[in-house]
C-alpha cells in the first residue's frame, strides 16, 4: 500500500513540473523576443561587410579589462590604437564611417540594459502570477491527498495571500526568485556587452554577431528553465510540509523517482524517514539540487490507524458496520462470529466444499 502513495506522490509532482515546463515555455518568448530585438540593433553595427582591422580575440580581451572606459567614441579609437600601434590601421579607425559605427556600437550597449530590464520585468511578472496560483494549487492537492491517505478528513487552515507572499520571498539558498532572476538579466546584460564588444574589435559579420547573441540567451533561458524547475519543486515540496503539519503527521518518508535519470544524491536518499520538524530543504528533504525530481510522502503513525475504519456486513444481523483499520481477522471474528448462528454456517461450509470451491469462493 505504501508504494501506491508513494506512485501517487511522484505523479502529482509530474504533473506539478509539467505545468512549470508551461510556465518555462512562456518565459522563452520574452527571451526569443528581446533576442530578436537585439538582433535588429546590431544590424548598424554589423555590416555583412564589416570593415576589418585585424585585432585578435586575445587583443579583444584584453581590451576587455578597461571595459568600464569604453564609453566614449575616442576613448575607444585611443585604447585601439595603443593595441594597433604601428600596424596601419589607424586611419582606418579615425574614418568617419569607422566613427559612427564606433557611436551606433555605444548606442546598442545602452539598449542591452534596456532590453534586460524589460526583461526582468516581463519575466517576474509572469512567473509571480504563476506561483502565487501554483503555491495554493499545490497546498490543497496535497492536503487532499494526505486525508485520503490517512483515511478522514481533518481541521486545516486555508492558505492566505499573506501567506503565499512570505513563500513567494522566502530566501531558500540565500536569494528568493525575484533575485535570482535579477542577477540573471543581470548577467546576460554584462555577458552581452562584452561578447559583443570582442564580435566588433575584431570585425565580425551580422550574421556571425547575431548567432553569438542567440547563443547568449538560449544558454540564459536554460538558467531561467532550470530556476522555474527548481523554484517549482522547492514550492511543491513546501506546500507537503504545510500539509503534513496541519494534519499532525510527524514523520515522512524520502522519496526518490525511480528511473536512470535520478540523481546519486536522491537515490541514496530514496526510502529514508525523517521528522517533519527537522526537515531542512537539501540535507533531508527535497529539492535536493537543481532539476531535483524528488518528493515525501507521509507516514501513518499509530495514532491514525487506531482512528481509521473499514466497513464490513455483520454476518448476524446483516447490517453495515465500521471496525478499526488495525482489527485483525482473527479479533473480527472472536467479536463478530464466535459463538453466533454465523459460526455455524461457517462450520457448515468448511465440511461441505471442496479445496478448490474453498479457494474459489475465497477469491470472490
Amino acid at each position: 500500500m505504501s508504494k501506491y502513495w508513494e506512485n501517487r506522490a511522484a505523479q502529482r509532482m509530474f504533473e506539478n513540473m509539467e505545468e512549470a515546463e508551461e510556465a518555462a515555455r512562456e518565459v522563452r518568448k520574452y527571451y526569443s523576443a528581446s533576442s530578436a530585438y537585439l538582433k535588429e540593433h546590431a544590424k548598424a553595427v554589423f555590416e555583412k561587410y564589416a570593415m576589418k582591422h585585424g585585432m585578435t580575440q586575445e587583443e579583444a580581451r584584453i581590451l576587455l579589462n578597461q571595459m568600464s572606459d569604453l564609453k566614449t567614441v575616442d576613448t575607444i579609437i585611443n585604447r585601439l590604437e595603443e593595441v594597433k600601434k604601428g600596424s596601419g590601421n589607424v586611419a582606418k579607425l579615425d574614418s568617419p564611417a569607422y566613427r559612427h559605427r564606433i557611436e551606433k556600437y555605444l548606442s546598442m550597449q545602452q539598449q542591452i540594459d534596456a532590453i534586460m530590464k524589460r526583461n526582468y520585468n516581463l519575466e517576474k511578472n509572469y512567473v509571480d502570477s504563476f506561483y502565487s496560483r501554483f503555491i495554493g494549487e499545490a497546498y490543497y492537492k496535497s492536503l487532499y491527498e494526505t486525508m485520503q491517505r490517512i483515511g478522514f478528513a481533518v481541521a486545516f487552515n486555508h492558505i492566505s495571500e499573506q501567506q503565499i507572499a512570505d513563500i513567494l520571498n522566502s530566501k531558500w539558498y540565500g536569494k528568493n526568485y525575484s533575485e535570482r532572476i535579477w542577477d540573471n538579466t543581470q548577467r546576460l546584460a554584462e555577458t552581452l556587452k562584452k561578447e559583443l564588444f570582442v564580435c566588433f574589435v575584431t570585425g565580425q559579420t551580422e550574421k556571425e554577431a547575431a548567432d553569438r547573441i542567440g547563443e547568449l540567451f538560449d544558454q540564459e533561458y536554460k538558467v531561467a528553465r532550470r530556476l522555474i524547475r527548481t523554484e517549482s519543486a522547492w514550492m511543491t515540496n513546501q506546500m507537503d510540509q504545510k500539509a503534513y503539519k496541519e494534519a499532525e503527521i510527524e514523520y515522512y518518508r524520502f522519496t526518490a523517482v525511480l528511473d536512470l535519470r535520478t540523481s546519486m544524491i536522491c537515490r541514496n536518499m530514496d526510502g529514508k524517514i525523517f521528522k517533519v520538524s527537522e526537515a531542512v530543504i537539501g540535507k533531508n528533504h527535497p529539492p535536493m539540487h537543481p532539476w531535483c525530481r524528488s518528493t515525501t510522502t507521509p507516514i501513518i503513525s499509530q495514532k491514525y490507524l487506531d482512528r481509521m475504519k473499514r466497513k464490513f456486513r455483520n454476518p448476524e444481523t446483516g447490517e453495515v458496520e465500521t471496525v478499526p483499520l488495525s482489527m485483525t481477522y482473527k479479533e473480527w471474528h472472536d467479536k463478530y462470529v464466535k459463538g453466533t448462528k454465523a459460526e455455524e454456517a461457517d462450520q457448515i461450509w468448511k465440511k461441505n466444499y471442496t479445496p478448490e470451491e474453498k479457494e474459489e469462493i475465497s477469491r470472490d
